[in-house]
């Protein structure tokens, strides 16, 4: 075996200094490549480290959105107003709870559907898919919406939805139910009415009044007078019972005109109502009308009023369903709980409730009688109006100053031939359990 210096003595000089800068360059190399895989290594791990920031920045982003859009979507669903929003093709994109409520369709049946689809049936559609593609901004109250037995009052805005370029992608609808609303502002007006009238009522009763007592005294020392004239006396007997009528309805005027301030007390509806049932139903029986009640909502339930005056308003709604139904029919008694009403801010009734559950009654009376004609419907509760010949137009009048002094409210709905059904809302209480 050749030693390495017997190679070198062999191997030509210039041969070898070639072969040693070979190797000098093999080793620089060697050392350069090593030096740029450690930098290659160092690049790697500050990019693994950015990218792992990035991922931490995209989850906690992405985080971040779907919660915004969580909090927008429970907003939407908040809301108290339906809203409904198609895109530039007619098809709903976003439909929430109360729409949902208001079209009675499920929220995922809706979406995708085309607007024209859901609005069809409805008379008032036309006037919104016509200016779908307009500026115009329609607004609307409609009565189209059916709940239950009675239909709401819903008011309609549209607006187009815009991009950021203010480019139209489609258009948003704002639904908002305004039944209370309209109700309230009915009940106003028709307080504001009566308090105009009544105040003149009170001034006509007070002239009257006066020379009405002489007449009856006068007529009283004639009827005296003229004993033995049968036929005489006969006509001032008529003459008193006349004086006697209009008494009676003069002392129902001063009733209207200045009622008697209620003394509000906790009444329990359900020997409440037994007691009132047990007394009207001779009356009934008389009639021949059958009586009918559901009470089962009543139990545990008080009302906050004036027992006394309660009894008067149910009794002459009552006696107005007798005459309804000249031939006989039947009346029903039906109670239930209300949710959607605002409790009167009054102290008594603050006081009388204390820490109990505190809860609106609906007490409806029912009858199959005549029914009252619509154009007759709005003017029942203005006084001196009545549907009867003999009717003095008071009563009801009373009835709902009464239910108005209770923090209440009266409404009605009749159908020609069919019936009336009176509806009265009372403030109540009921124990927390």
């Amino acid at each position: 075996m050749m030693s390495l210096d017997t190679i070198r003595k062999e191997i030509p000089p210039d041969h070898l200094e070639l072969l040693q800068s070979a190797f000098r360059t093999f080793t620089e190399a060697t050392r350069s490549l090593e030096t740029s895989y450690h930098e290659l290594e160092k690049q790697v791990d500050i990019l693994n480290e950015e990218l792992k920031q990035k991922n931490v920045a995209l989850a906690k982003n992405l985080r971040e959105k779907e919660e915004l859009a969580n909090y927008l979507r429970n907003i939407l669903e908040s809301l108290d107003v339906g809203i409904l929003v198609c895109n530039h093709l007619g098809k709903i994109s976003l439909f929430n709870r109360v729409a949902s409520d208001m079209f009675q369709i499920p929220v995922k049946q809706a979406i995708g559907k085309p607007l024209k689809g859901l609005l069809s049936g409805y008379s008032w559609a036309s006037l919104f898919l016509d200016t779908l593609s307009s500026d115009q901004h329609p607004v609307l109250e409609t009565e189209a919406f059916r709940r239950g037995e009675t239909y709401q009052t819903v008011g309609i805005w549209r607006s187009h939805l815009k991009d950021r370029e203010a480019r139209t992608i489609g258009a948003i609808f704002i639904l908002q139910d305004q039944t209370q609303i309209k109700r309230l502002e009915r009940q106003l007006s028709r307080k504001d009415r009566l308090a105009e009238m009544g105040e003149m009522a009170m001034h006509v009763a007070h002239e009257i009044r006066n020379p009405l007592g002489s007449i009856e005294l006068f007529a009283s020392v004639l009827k005296k007078d003229l004993t033995g004239q049968v036929e005489k006396q006969a006509l001032c007997d008529h003459i008193l019972t006349s004086v006697k009528t209009m008494d009676h309805i003069i002392s129902n005027l001063l009733q209207f005109t200045r009622p008697h301030k209620p003394n509000l007390k906790r009444v329990a509806l359900a020997p409440f109502l037994d007691e009132f049932t047990r007394f009207i139903q001779p009356i009934l029986s008389q009639s021949s009308i059958e009586l009918s009640q559901n009470f089962e909502e009543a139990a545990g339930v008080d009302i906050v009023a004036d027992r006394e005056l309660i009894w008067q308003v149910f009794l002459n709604l009552v006696l107005n369903a007798i005459q309804a139904m000249p031939s006989g029919g039947s009346l029903e008694l039906r109670i239930k709980r209300e949710k959607h009403f605002t409790l009167p801010e009054k102290e008594s009734f603050v006081k009388a409730c204390g820490k109990d559950q505190v809860c609106f009654i609906r007490i409806s009376v029912r009858d199959t009688g005549e029914g009252i004609p619509p154009e007759k419907l709005k003017k029942i509760f203005a006084p001196f109006y009545s549907t009867k010949r003999k009717g003095t137009g008071l009563g009801l009048s009373i009835v709902q100053t009464i239910v108005d002094q209770h923090g209440g409210m009266i409404e009605v709905e009749s159908e020609k031939g069919v019936g009336s059904i009176f509806k009265v809302y009372l403030p109540g209480c009921k124990e927390r359990k």
